[in-house]
């Protein structure tokens, strides 16, 4: 149970929550700040997953967009290093699996996996996650004037200069993260998916926001993993900036901004140039050092040209790759088709053999496998 003294929250914690009881196939998770603070803000996550086909998967109800699935049976959080987890397979068996873990002192890393095992491809993704801050009440004002967005060009800057009136969005590619500022403190919360965010929005008539991913379309038999943050500052929104500046994901520089590069790259067999590297775009993310190895193998039987860049920083222990993940592929836009095929292959063929050990692993007279 947190310290509390009936009022306030005195720790940093990620708890299996509960919004709407009428709805139990929710999935919301009770996040309490690092500082003192009105107990939790409520992550909806995710709260909706549209595609071509129609509204997949619902949080709630909504007559205007009723979900195909309704009426789900509830399935709970796990328990997982440091957070939850929770795997929900939909009746067309495509299945996205959530996970929420602390990373750092001020930080929560989001994942969002979505397996499309059905027999259709999954196309025009959008995904909607959601903050909702009633429960902390020094962000929980009706209004979109303690909202702000992030560019590179000039930082951090209100949402309403966005758009004019009711529900502000943003589909711009140069914003990515959103931010709620206290009316109490200087501090704030944000939400950013880096740069794979599509959409920054909020409802004045409600005390939430929104950063929402940018899904690639998913073929039969494919996954698509999304990694965004919770990020949680004291300070004023000035001085957010320069704080978020060396948090943002490296690799591809917003405008002329050149942020801190958290990671280093690590050239293929030293045939990338200079040149060469200007030429190169960021192509998909990498889960970890072993996926790199064998993908960098792979590619350089074949000779296609690329760079694996690790987000790992010593002078960091390694706080990028908590919230970023492992790291990323750069290589020409012309070669980014063939190594996604590639790197599906790989991970189908990893997949297989794991499957394969685990079958062999010998078990004891009660069926439990043996270590």
């Amino acid at each position: 149970m947190p310290e509390t003294d009936g009022y306030h929250v005195d720790d940093f914690l990620i708890l299996p929550g509960q919004w709407r009881p009428q709805c139990p196939w929710e999935h919301i998770a009770w996040i309490s700040p690092p500082w003192r603070s009105q107990y939790y803000l409520w992550l909806d996550f995710p709260e909706a997953i549209f595609c071509d086909q129609g509204n997949l998967f619902l949080s709630h109800l909504n007559e205007e967009c009723p979900a195909l699935f309704p009426n789900l049976p509830a399935v709970a959080w796990s328990a997982a290093p440091s957070g939850l987890s929770v795997t929900r397979r939909l009746p067309n068996d495509v299945v996205f699996q959530a996970a929420i873990a602390q990373c750092g002192a001020d930080a929560i890393r989001l994942e969002l996996t979505i397996h499309n095992e059905s027999g259709r491809p999954l196309r025009e993704l959008h995904i909607q996650t959601c903050a909702y801050m009633r429960g902390i009440m020094e962000f929980s004002d009706l209004t979109n004037d303690n909202k702000y967005v992030y560019s590179a060009r000039p930082g951090w800057v209100p949402i309403g200069e966005l758009d004019a009136g009711g529900r502000q969005s943003a589909d711009a590619t140069s914003l990515t993260a959103i931010a709620t500022v206290s009316r109490e403190a200087d501090r704030l919360v944000a939400m950013t998916w880096f740069e794979d965010t599509a959409r920054l929005w909020a409802n004045p008539k409600h005390p939430c926001m929104h950063a929402d991913p940018r899904c690639p379309d998913i073929p039969p038999g494919e996954r698509a993993r999304m990694t965004g943050a919770l990020l949680f500052f004291e300070g004023t929104i000035e001085e957010a900036t320069d704080w978020f500046r060396t948090v943002h994901r490296p690799g591809r520089p917003d405008d002329d901004v050149e942020p801190p590069a958290p990671g280093h790259a690590e050239p293929s067999g030293g045939r990338e140039t200079m040149a060469d590297a200007e030429k190169l775009e960021r192509i998909m993310a990498l889960d970890n050092e072993v996926q790199a190895q064998v993908l960098e193998a792979a590619l350089n039987e074949r000779g296609i040209p690329h760079i694996i860049r690790s987000y790992y920083d010593s002078a960091y222990d390694g706080l990028f790759q908590a919230v970023e993940g492992w790291g990323h592929i750069e290589a020409p836009k012309e070669c980014a088709d063939e190594i996604r095929r590639i790197a599906a292959r790989v991970t189908r063929a990893a997949d297989k053999a794991s499957r394969a050990d685990s079958d062999a692993t010998p078990a004891n007279e009660s069926g439990d496998a043996l270590s």
